[in-house]
């Protein structure tokens, strides 16, 4: 077992956000701690990250959002042109963020994530990120601060790409709009099954989003709002509708921009807690997409990663911790570059000027200064940037190792080509990668006279060793880059040097400062040693000066400010002034105004008397009017109703004689056709008037009942009421029965459409007695069965049947070694010895799976009534292969030449060499058969333990461990 894989090693991984903190610790393919929350929560942040340390110091790989940073999608042909990594910096320089240099830069592949390769085809994509220098230091420094030592410094976003990439290439097909939110911006990024497919700018951010938090509450600062928002207050969660619309119509302008992708679109977005899950749900339904869920089970299962406690619920951005930590696991740099480490394009033409360039840079040092490790980094420092290694001209390179290949299904495989051509660690596997942190220093400027070695007469040269920036605290300011010292320009040291110095100018030097001198004398050093010692002098004077210039400017700004200060105080002072002056004003204004109203108040009474005089006047009038009216309207009244009472019986003989008459009529069940005649039909219950008296003929019919016809006499002026009449239904039976029983089924008409719905279901056994004659078809349902059906006629009076057997056997599973896991359609039904009964006739296909053992796959047909014994042996990881069993040898990708020296005359022209070709490629108990001399036997073991191969893989995909035989032909003296 790997130290990676160990589960007695623990690794550290950790997502700092601009407002969130996401932590995962892991124990081999285990994940023992997984937490996060927002940055204002300073207990809790402190409490996750105890709990994570386990209050011991610890090393972690750490990635970072730094603010502002600008994302940006390139195609092949945008930098075909690029040959070296200056050129490739001066490109991110030009794009138009509008950035200060210098600038940072973070790429990868967009398809894979992978490193950054030469362009292979028309899809060939980068995915780059370009990052103020100082917001990276900002973000790097804030992850110094809270007392964590970084190994490695990526993207947070990226994390989060890649954990989406992965469950769309799980999930066989859809997308995933991930919104990225920044401070005053944010990206929009589309991920599909190629990778990232699009990435847009949106104008949405935090800024904005706190505003509106800040306005719906009305709060004083966007702080309280942002404290508000991450404390997931209740104020705020009862107004996500409204935050939801008020940056929906800025993520609907940058989604419409996205490429149309096959599958279902969701909607996720970073930078965010599980608790502000809510936003994210709002503003998908607000975008009419669903809210991105992915399967954690799933994810973990494909990962190889195993959850000591369950988690319920996750946020993206843990999510992608989680990926970076299965990426480390098993050694793949997929999705997870760092910042800076944009030189290594594997196989590129990029790669191979900037080697070339490196070298020429140092073609006339003839050896390398040692740097010394960097030391621990404790919390409020920074440290030093380290300068990478230059190649030296004197001693061969040592060979680069070669990256591990990933055994895991969706991390893809390295090329050939991309391994070999790799000349600096993995910062995902080996070397630890400090945050770049820009500290402007003076550099020495003693002039550097061109070097002469012992080939051109000269004296050997003496080489200075660098002097590095000691650390600062992080709240510490930084100057400017344009406010740092400048020193004196450095005339070239070869002929190469200009052009690569042209390149390199926006990216501050990487590589320690040679100082050559050359031994002439002791006049020389005496005017050397004068000289420093004028210029210790005059940089003494000038520290004076800048002391002396920094004094007065401190007290000029202590005069400013008491200035500033009486400015405000006599200002404090007029206001007050003109506050009592307006208050006294408005005083004399208030009672002004009360005499007025006071006068005002007591003409109208006066007016108010005089009308009450006059209304009283009238009422009286209009009361003795109106009661003249009422006596003579009943007079009238009484007259008429006389009149009525003498005339009514002759006019009601005359009306019945003609008057037409009414006929009501309802029937059980109602809903029945009524025909009358010639009249137009109706539906019961019915009543219908305007019929002529005399005798009537009806039709009463009803689907699935029997007709009816009778006959109705009307009278004029009358009210015929023939009451309910029952309607005998024309109905059939269906009995439903089934082997075993309480099996569901339904029933529906032959011939119709399955959405129209069934007329009936239920569980067997089952009696319908009030179905139409006719025919119709019965679907038997039972999980695990296809579904059976059986057509039946139904007729009046009659029982029609309709049954079905299940036919089912038992499978028995056994296993060497026992206990392994058993699925069935990825669903993990139990462990070896397994017995399933009640098992469907037909194909049966099972998969076992145990840790240490390749999966097997067995299957075998049931037949009803029969035992099925399925038996199979499971093959352990760290088995030593026979060739039968593999479906791809091993093949070599780095192999050393045999030095062997001088070889006697007895070794035969031809020995045999035999080794075991390990899981994870390299090379143990290398034996020659044939019996040579001990010491070139010896050297022949020692060169091809250094071998480095693709391992071999079996038929079921694994690496596995493999005994190779290679002839060696020996030349002779």
């Amino acid at each position: 077992m790997s130290d990676s894989l160990s589960p007695t090693i623990k690794r550290h991984y950790v997502a700092i956000t601009q407002h969130t903190l996401h932590a995962v610790r892991t124990a081999g393919n285990a994940v023992h701690f997984s937490d996060e929350c927002a940055s204002v929560e300073v207990s809790s942040s402190q409490r996750i990250l105890r709990d994570w340390s386990e209050n011991a110091p610890v090393s972690a790989i750490a990635s970072v959002a730094p603010q502002p940073i600008w994302w940006q999608l390139v195609e092949a042909e945008q930098v075909q042109g690029l040959r070296s990594e200056g050129d490739l910096r001066g490109f991110a320089a030009r794009l138009p963020h509008g950035f200060r240099a210098p600038v940072e830069i973070i790429g990868c592949n967009a398809a894979d994530g992978m490193p950054l390769s030469s362009p292979g085809n028309g899809h060939w994509r980068w995915l780059l990120g370009v990052a103020p220098g100082d917001a990276l230091s900002d973000a790097a420094a804030e992850t110094i601060e809270r007392g964590i030592v970084t190994t490695a410094l990526g993207a947070s976003v990226l994390a989060c790409v890649g954990a989406a990439a992965t469950m769309v290439r799980l999930n066989s097909g859809g997308a995933v709009l991930l919104w990225h939110i920044g401070h005053n911006h944010s990206y929009v990024f589309t991920i599909g099954l190629r990778g990232v497919e699009a990435v847009t700018r949106c104008e949405a951010g935090f800024k904005s989003l706190l505003k509106a938090v800040q306005e719906l509450l009305g709060l004083r600062s966007p702080v309280e709002a942002a404290r508000q928002f991450f404390t997931d207050a209740p104020a705020v969660r009862a107004a996500a509708p409204r935050l939801a619309d008020a940056v929906a119509p800025q993520l609907r302008a940058a989604a419409g921009n996205t490429p149309a992708l096959s599958g279902t679109m969701s909607f996720a977005c970073t930078g965010l807690t599980n608790k502000q899950a809510w936003l994210g749900q709002g503003i998908a339904r607000a975008l009419g997409l669903p809210f991105w869920t992915p399967d954690l089970n799933r994810y973990t299962d494909h990962l190889q990663l195993s959850l000591a406690t369950p988690i319920e619920h996750i946020s993206p951005d843990l999510l992608g911790t989680m990926h970076l930590a299965a990426a480390h696991a098993h050694g793949s740099p997929a999705w997870h570059p760092v910042w800076g480490a944009i030189g290594r394009l594997a196989g590129s033409s990029l790669a191979a000027a900037e080697t070339r360039g490196r070298t020429d840079r140092a073609a006339s040092v003839p050896s390398t200064p040692e740097v010394p490790s960097p030391a621990v980094v404790g919390r409020g420092e920074i440290p030093s940037p380290l300068p990478p290694p230059s190649p030296s001209t004197t001693a061969p390179a040592e060979p680069s190792r070669p990256t591990p290949v990933p055994t895991h299904p969706l991390l893809p495989v390295l090329p050939a080509a991309d391994i070999s051509a790799r000349t600096e660690p993995d910062p995902l596997t080996s070397e630890p990668l400090q945050p770049p942190v820009r500290i402007p220093h003076p550099e020495p400027s003693l002039e550097q006279p061109r070097p002469r070695g012992p080939a051109a007469g000269g004296t050997p040269p003496i080489l200075l060793r660098p002097i590095h920036p000691p650390s600062i605290p992080p709240n510490r300011p930084v100057p400017a880059p344009d406010e740092a010292p400048r020193p004196p320009p450095q005339p070239p040291t070869s002929t190469a040097a200009p052009a690569a110095t042209a390149a390199r100018a926006p990216v501050p030097p990487r590589e320690p400062v040679v100082i050559v001198l050359r031994k002439r004398g002791y006049w020389p050093h005496f005017a050397l040693a004068l000289a420093l010692i004028g210029a210790a002098v005059s940089w003494k004077f000038y520290l004076d000066a800048e002391a002396l210039q920094a004094a007065a400017g401190h007290e000029r700004a202590d005069a400013a400010n008491e200035s500033g200060t009486l400015n405000k105080e006599r200002s404090v002072v007029v206001e007050q002034v003109r506050r009592l002056e307006a208050q006294r004003d408005q005083a004399e204004k208030r009672a002004h105004d009360s005499e007025r109203a006071a006068a005002a108040e007591v003409e109208r009474f006066r007016r108010e008397a005089v009308t009450a005089r006059e209304l009283a006047v009238a009422q009286a009038r209009r009361e003795a009017d109106t009661t003249r009216e009422l006596a003579v309207a009943q007079a009238r009244s009484e007259a008429e109703e006389q009149t009525r009472r003498q005339l009514e019986p002759k006019l009601e003989a005359a009306r019945a004689a003609t008057s037409p008459g009414i006929l009501k009529l309802a029937t059980s069940p109602a809903g029945a056709e009524v025909r009358v005649d010639d009249h137009p039909p109706q539906l019961t219950p019915v009543s219908i008037e305007d019929l002529s008296p005399g005798e009537y003929r009806l039709k009463i019919t009803l689907v699935d009942h029997m007709p009816v016809e009778l006959t109705a006499d009307i009278i004029g002026s009358k009210t015929t009421d023939l009451g309910v009449i029952t309607l005998e239904r024309a109905t059939g039976t269906i009995a439903v029965s089934s082997e075993p029983g309480e099996t569901d089924f339904s029933i529906r008409r032959l011939n119709t459409d399955e959405d129209a719905g069934p007329l009936r279901r239920g569980r067997t056994p089952a009696r319908f007695n009030d179905l139409a004659p006719g025919d119709y078809v019965v679907q038997f349902s039972r999980a695990g069965w296809p579904d059976r059906t059986e057509r039946v006629t139904v007729a009046r009076g009659k029982t029609a049947r309709a049954a079905t057997t299940f036919e089912s056997g038992a499978v028995t599973i056994a296993s060497s070694p026992a206990g392994a896991t058993v699925t069935r359609d990825g669903l993990e039904i139990g462990t070896t010895p397994l017995t399933l009964r009640d098992i469907p006739a037909g194909d049966q296909t099972y998969e076992l799976r145990a840790n240490g053992y390749e999966s097997l796959k067995m299957s075998g047909k049931v037949v009803a009534g029969r035992e099925l014994k399925l038996e199979g042996t499971l093959l352990h990881l760290d088995r030593l292969a026979n060739q039968a069993e593999l479906r791809t040898p091993p093949r070599p990708y780095l192999t050393t030449p045999l030095d062997l020296g001088r070889i006697p005359r007895s070794t035969p022209a031809f020995i045999t060499v035999t080794f075991i070709v390990l899981r994870d490629g390299s090379v143990r108990d290398v034996t020659v058969l044939e019996k040579v001399d001990r010491t070139i036997a010896q050297r022949t073991v020692n060169a091809i333990a250094k071998w480095k191969f693709y391992p071999g893989v079996s038929h079921g995909g694994y690496p596995v461990n493999v005994r190779v035989s290679v002839p060696i032909k020996m030349g002779r003296d």
